[in-house]
């Protein structure tokens, strides 16, 4: 506010805050006793992965992908807008275009594309990705050697590429989740492992020209990541807690339905009686009657009730609409990791234009 005085200059009227002094540090790394405190380790991406933690986040990601149906759906979902496509040739000439696409069409055939013979190509592109998005990565090893597989697909799941404990590696090599590096960070080789029941014993040594890594890097952006880590890793846990939410309401749903008939008695005059005392048997069925009898599967019924007492149902109310309401919201961000539309899951959330 700017004030006048009669033969004085301008001057301000009221008082101003000094300004707050500025602060020499960042926020995110001041200690206020507000957050936990983050750990002061930069390790490779690797590191946080290393060994038995890489085993049980593939476990436990396999684990949601099994038991939980929202899970499952939205792997499937990504796929569906990555994978779904069909091989079409663009030259000019029409019928070379069909010839091209024939001999893709014969080559992909599970025979010819995929060493155990189980899945044509497409299959395995599709399945491929779903083992990038739930595992981290997933190898298919180009079967390079003159014979009868030669030109066919092995394909290795991420928990093989490994180095077993009869591994003999020479000091002077680095190795990195069973993939073995130059200085420069190039990888040079994979050690692949074969399944004996619960264990994984070395098979074999793939050179890395023979191999193709087809891995997640998009969850870290890391430089020096070298094996991949499913996106799924940071809404693991909001995943599971919201199966086992889901889980819990409906066993109260399940206790509230055997909730019976609650009598109360608001008269001075009535002597106290529980529902199941005995008292005679009027209908000669050999057994003493109860003092209210009552059964809800036949149908239509009437009570008789004494003067002050009222009949009601009991009702637990569960789940509670904010319970709903938080459960869609849990869902909503794991849905984030991958990158899928809330409104996928929920067809009611949006219009069509709007999806």
């Amino acid at each position: 506010m700017i004030a006048h005085s009669p033969g004085s200059s301008s001057h301000l009227v009221g008082w101003l805050p000094p300004a707050a002094p500025s602060r020499l540090t960042y926020q995110a790394v001041a200690s206020t006793g507000r957050r936990k405190a983050v750990q002061c380790k930069t390790l490779a991406e690797d590191a946080h992965l290393s060994g038995q933690k890489r085993q049980q986040l593939t476990a436990t990601t396999r684990d949601a992908m099994r038991n939980f149906a929202i899970a499952a759906w939205v792997v499937r979902k990504h796929l569906d807008y990555v994978t779904a496509f069909t091989f079409q040739a663009k030259t000019a000439d029409k019928a070379l275009n069909e010839d091209i696409e024939a001999m893709v069409r014969e080559k992909s055939r599970a025979p010819n594309a995929h060493l155990a013979a189980r899945h044509p190509l497409r299959r395995l592109i599709r399945m491929g990705e779903a083992r990038r998005v739930i595992d981290g990565d997933v190898a298919f090893e180009k079967i390079a050697p003159p014979g009868p597989w030669r030109g066919k697909l092995n394909t290795i799941e991420s928990d093989l590429i490994h180095t077993a404990a009869d591994l003999q590696l020479p000091k002077d090599q680095i190795w990195v989740a069973g993939c073995r590096l130059d200085r420069t960070g190039r990888v040079l080789e994979y050690a692949i492992a074969q399944r004996e029941g619960a264990a994984r014993r070395h098979h074999k040594r793939v050179p890395a020209r023979h191999l193709y890594l087809h891995a997640y890097w998009d969850a870290t952006y890391r430089f020096d990541q070298v094996r991949g880590i499913s996106p799924l890793a940071a809404a693991l846990n909001s995943l599971r807690d919201v199966a086992e939410g889901i889980d819990l309401a409906l066993m109260r749903a399940r206790l509230a339905q055997m909730f019976g008939l609650k009598i109360t008695s608001t008269s001075d005059d009535l002597e106290p009686q529980t529902s199941g005392e005995p008292t005679e048997d009027t209908d000669d069925d050999g057994t003493a009657d109860a003092k209210y009898e009552l059964d809800l599967n036949k149908g239509p019924f009437q009570l008789e009730l004494d003067p002050g007492e009222d009949a009601d149902f009991l009702e637990s109310k569960t789940p509670a609409l904010e319970t709903v309401n938080f459960l869609k919201l849990v869902i909503h961000v794991a849905l984030k990791s991958i990158d899928v539309p809330y409104s996928f899951f929920d067809e009611a959330h949006t219009n069509f234009f709007g999806s």
